[in-house]
C-alpha cells in the first residue's frame, strides 16, 4: 500500500539518471488510465490514483530544466509499514 512519506525513485531515460523523492500526497479518487501503450498485452483497464512526489533538492535542481519529462516511478511500499 502506498503511504505518505515512502521513498520514490523516478527513472528518466531522457536524462539517464534516477531522481529521488518521497510521497507527499495521495489522491482520493480512482480514475481511468489516460496514457495507453502500443503493446497488445498492455493492461488498458488499469485504474489510476494520483500520487504527488516531492523531489529531493538535488533531484529537483536537475528536473527543473525539463518540461513534460517522462519517468517511471518506483515507490518503496515496504518502507514505513
Amino acid at each position: 500500500m502506498v503511504e505518505v512519506g515512502q521513498p520514490v525513485e523516478l527513472v528518466a531515460e531522457a536524462i539517464q539518471r534516477t531522481l529521488s523523492g518521497q510521497v507527499v500526497s495521495i489522491g482520493l479518487t480512482v480514475g481511468r488510465q489516460s496514457v495507453l501503450s502500443d503493446e497488445t498485452a498492455a493492461n488498458t483497464d488499469a485504474r489510476v490514483v494520483t500520487v504527488l512526489v516531492e523531489l529531493d533538492a538535488d533531484a529537483s535542481a536537475i528536473a527543473a530544466r525539463y518540461t513534460n519529462l517522462e519517468v517511471i516511478a518506483r515507490i518503496d511500499t515496504r518502507a514505513m509499514q
